[in-house]
């Protein structure tokens, strides 16, 4: 392919990368791989590295299954009629499958997609979105020539482009809570590179529609893989999208220089220094000094000075310092506290 644009394909080409003969493209799932190392992200590229082949997993095989049920698109599967993998002939045959670049499925991965499809849809109906799974573009494929000077490629899952805003939505399942209120759902979207993914989007879609600038809105719908099989509906917060789209400039950049002069390296040659964790040092302490209070310590005797010692003379002994050292820390503590449930006193 040698034009870019938004293109429905087969799913096998796009992983294969359509981009014109003699050119890497850099997609989404490579960008957390190239930032640690561009090593890294050469030997999972199907152009740099054809003979690789990603590790497949039983869990993994269960997300391409929920994503077929809930788009209506995706790689084909091949149902293996056995109850588990336990059998050599349903071992066999799962392997046969994934050889002939097919999903192996079992009766019930299918009939946990399809419970999963159906609580989704009637929630998403509860939410007022579920009109977002009509019209538009479903796993459409999107391939630009990037401003860094190399091509860049992404798979949607659900492109609205019939509306004013052009809505992207992406669906993730998982084993953890997607509360939408937890403190944490922040951090696992970062951790699992789903902000560079929509950052990588929507470099996409205004190098190819700059018109679009102001009129984009992404969206993660989250479900998790246990009854009832509840969903979130996330969209990444403004700062969280500022340093995405920073670490996938920076991203495109680097492809661009690896592939003009052919070098991808790996980590850094050259033995280093581990850095200081003060955070741990102080976590370590503060829970020492927590579990002193909960105890009764017993402050160790005076030391005893032999004839002709002055008072006060040479250090004290290390125990006796460490108990003082202690007490200090949980006075200092209690006086904190003191402070804060009392702000108004001690001017």
């Amino acid at each position: 392919m040698n034009e870019p644009g938004l293109f429905e394909m087969d799913i096998n080409d796009y992983h294969n990368d359509p981009a014109p003969p003699g050119e890497a493209s850099l997609n989404a799932s490579l960008v957390p791989w190239l930032l640690q190392c561009p090593a890294k992200a050469r030997v999972r590229h199907p152009k740099l590295n054809p003979g690789y082949q990603a590790l497949a997993t039983r869990k993994m095989d269960q997300g391409t299954i929920d994503h077929l049920v809930m788009l209506g698109k995706g790689r084909n599967l091949k149902i293996i009629e056995a109850d588990n993998y336990r059998t050599k002939a349903a071992q066999e045959a799962r392997d046969a499958a994934r050889a002939a670049g097919l999903i192996p499925c079992l009766p019930s991965d299918l009939a946990l997609a399809e419970a999963m499809h159906t609580a989704a849809m009637k929630q998403l109906e509860d939410f007022g979105v579920d009109n977002s799974f009509e019209g538009g573009l479903t796993e459409i494929a999107m391939l630009w020539k990037d401003d860094a000077g190399c091509w860049g490629r992404s798979l949607i899952d659900r492109l609205r482009n019939d509306l004013p805003t052009w809505e992207v939505w992406d669906y993730k399942t998982t084993e953890r809570c997607v509360r939408p209120e937890d403190a944490g759902l922040g951090a696992h979207i970062v951790d699992m590179g789903y902000d560079t993914q929509i950052a990588v989007q929507e470099r996409g879609l205004l190098t190819l529609f700059p018109t679009l600038a102001g009129r984009l809105r992404f969206r993660l719908l989250f479900q998790e893989t246990e009854e009832p099989y509840l969903i979130s509906v996330v969209e990444p917060d403004a700062a969280t999208m500022a340093i995405a789209r920073r670490k996938v400039d920076y991203a495109f950049k680097l492809w661009a220089e690896c592939l003009r002069t052919e070098t991808f390296p790996g980590y850094t040659p050259r033995v280093v220094t581990s850095q200081d964790a003060d955070f741990l040092a102080s976590r370590w302490i503060n829970r020492e000094i927590a579990d002193s209070e909960r105890e009764e310590v017993e402050p160790p005797p005076n030391p005893r000075r032999g004839p002709g010692r002055p008072q006060g003379s040479k250090a004290r002994p290390k125990k006796r310092l460490l108990w003082e050292m202690r007490q200090k820390a949980i006075e200092e503590r209690e006086r904190e506290r003191e402070q804060k449930q009392n702000p108004l006193e001690g001017g």
